[in-house]
């Protein structure tokens, strides 16, 4: 099958009437931002709470079946394929995009010009299909969208910076995405070839690493972009990815304030074991992992160890066998959760070193990467994981996370059988200022938590502080904390990214 995860129609009698100067606006989600069909039967779609529902894994079985729908790439067989959305999602109980849109003055009459009917149907399908927009999460990005397009065009209903919206299969490398994204950008300047130069490209979160790929996969992409701006980028990685190896994504360490984050949790794994188990297959993710200049930015993440763990050489690290590696969390999630085959043929943690090693070579490749007009915003104020200490890291050599000490590679030769750990009851103390330090008394390790950062990206990864050249700026939305997932359904940060794309307007 032909990969379409990510869509672009090329019919220019589909495209909008343009008679002036055009720069197109697109706007690339974060992490699990992008509605997805994945072939193995499962829909990726937080607008679709019936769709989510599916990804509750409550036997073996369909935990099984998750780490498969959720497998980018690793070795072995090829990834599970996926393709973005194309239509709106539409919705009788939650707010339904297509009845936003129709509401939207400006939207309405911009699709309706381009549709030559006044038709709510029709004007959902225009801006589902034709600008993309259904390829994104509504829940997250819909208003950002619908403000953009309706204040950028506020003279003509032949749109002069047309919206558009590029989701991704996030589960891949972002090296595989930003190609991808790459070719959507050409695409959308080819249906405006006679007016249009160049576009402006918006971020959230991942989607900064995969556009950055892009560039360095393909130099000659920053000819058609004439900025970017980069919303709460990981540029350097976040702590958080790492943590929850430790800790999976179970209060009190994680958030679970709504229904949506119990799914999310859910879905990724409550254990360390099971988010090991899902995530080994998933290099895009395992890219957020903190990398090798985290710590000349934001000092030491790890602590309570001896001096031979550089974190300079942090991969190296990940795939240590004993703590702080992460490599037997990993097969203890394949011997806990895995099927007889992954069992046997070690496939789980394959995928895990195999990403691992993919990661190292990413981060390092776009380290420095960026466009030569490059803005940054974030905001900060809310709790993150700044760092994590091992207490009794000298006597315990790992801690009790992992099963016995054995002196046994990643990928053994023969099969190797992990006991399963006892049963015990984590016990879990808070302390420091604002409830700023946890400690799991059982396992005696402290996560640090800093309220400088959004929940999960800090701030010192949000300032890109490595790009080359430097941003020209890096800007807070005002003193107003927003969480990582929503900050661009804010106002004043929608104000604040509409300012930066005033500026790259500008001559």
């Amino acid at each position: 099958m032909a990969d379409e995860s990510i869509q672009c129609h090329d019919d220019p009698n589909t495209c909008d009437t343009v008679s002036s100067l055009h720069v197109p606006i697109i706007f690339v989600p974060g992490v699990m931002g992008s509605r997805l069909d994945i072939i193995s039967g499962r829909s990726w779609d937080p607008d679709d709470a019936t769709a989510m529902g599916n990804w509750l894994s409550l036997t073996d079985a369909s935990v099984q079946k998750t780490r498969s729908a959720l497998r980018g790439g690793g070795t072995g067989t090829p990834a599970t394929p996926a393709t973005t959305k194309t239509k709106l999602y539409h919705s009788r109980v939650f707010s339904d995009p297509i009845d936003e849109v129709y509401k939207s003055a400006r939207c309405r009459a911009i699709g309706k010009l381009a549709t030559g009917k006044d038709d709510k149907a029709l004007i959902g399908d225009y801006y589902g299909e034709q600008r993309s927009w259904a390829s994104i999460c509504w829940g997250f990005y819909g208003s950002l969208l619908m403000r953009l397009e309706s204040e950028l065009n506020l003279e003509h209903d032949d749109p002069c910076f047309p919206v558009f919206a590029c989701g991704y299969d996030w589960r891949a490398p972002n090296e595989v995405s930003g190609a991808k994204i790459n070719a959507f950008i050409r695409k959308v300047l080819a249906r405006y070839q006679a007016v249009a130069s160049d576009a402006i490209v918006i971020t959230h979160s991942m989607g900064g690493l995969a556009v950055r790929a892009g560039m360095m996969v393909d130099g000659s992409i920053k000819q058609k972009i004439r900025g970017v701006i980069h919303g709460l980028q990981p540029s350097l990685g976040a702590v958080v990815c790492y943590r929850r190896f430790l800790t999976g994504t179970t209060p009190p360490a994680d958030r679970q304030s709504e229904a949506a984050d119990y799914v999310l949790n859910s879905v990724m794994g409550k254990t360390g074991p099971r988010y090991a188990y899902n995530l080994s297959g998933c290099p895009g993710p395992l890219q957020l992992l903190p990398n090798h200049v985290y710590s000349k930015f934001g000092g030491p993440w790890l602590r309570g160890m001896d001096s031979s763990y550089d974190l300079n050489a942090v991969y190296d690290i990940y795939r240590r066998f004993q703590l702080p590696g992460i490599a037997q969390v990993a097969a203890l999630g394949e011997e806990q959760s895995g099927s007889k085959a992954e069992k046997a043929s070690h496939s789980v943690r394959a995928d895990f070193a195999a990403n691992i090693n993919r990661a190292e070579t990413f981060h390092k490749g776009v380290e420095q990467v960026a466009h030569d007009r490059t803005y940054v915003i974030y905001t900060t104020g809310l709790r993150c994981d700044q760092s994590i200490e091992f207490l009794n890291y000298g006597a315990t050599k790992g801690g009790k996370v992992s099963a016995p000490e054995v002196p046994v590679p990643i990928i053994p030769a023969t099969p190797y059988y992990y006991p399963p750990p006892p049963p015990r009851k984590e016990v879990w103390r808070t302390s420091g200022v604002g409830d700023s330090e946890l400690t799991n008394l059982e396992d005696e390790i402290t996560y640090h938590r800093s309220p400088d950062g959004d929940g999960t990206v800090p701030v010192v990864s949000a300032e890109c502080p490595s790009l080359s050249p430097p941003p020209l700026s890096s800007p807070q939305a005002g003193a107003k904390p927003l969480e990582h997932s929503k900050a661009y359904g804010d106002a004043d940060f929608q104000i604040l990214t509409l300012s930066y794309i005033h500026r790259l307007l500008s001559p």
